[in-house]
């Protein structure tokens, strides 16, 4: 297990299993670490919204995206995520958690 680190991606709506496709993502966004279709649905909604919310997402990659995933990794994913979350809205709104 590594240690988490924060990092830069895209998204987008569609699952790209291309390695050619990757690569032309990858010169488009040279300093994104990844690239995400969940949170683009969330962004999407946020975007279309009439009232416009303020938005964070956060995730943490638990696999590399290969045919060996391993659900282990999740719940930690789950909460480092989480612990993230709750700092950055803590320093948003003034307060250190």
């Amino acid at each position: 297990m590594s240690e988490p680190k924060g990092a830069l991606f895209t998204s987008g709506s569609a699952v790209i299993a291309s390695e050619q496709h990757i690569a032309q993502v990858g010169g488009h966004h040279r300093r994104v670490s990844g690239l995400d279709m969940e949170i683009y649905a969330v962004h999407r909604a946020v975007q279309i919204s009439a009232c416009r919310p303020e938005l964070i997402c956060a995730k943490t990659v638990v696999d590399l995206a290969g045919g060996d995933k391993n659900d282990q990794l999740q719940p930690y994913g789950c909460a480092i995520s989480a612990k993230f979350v709750v700092e950055a809205l803590g320093r948003y709104f003034g307060r250190e958690v």
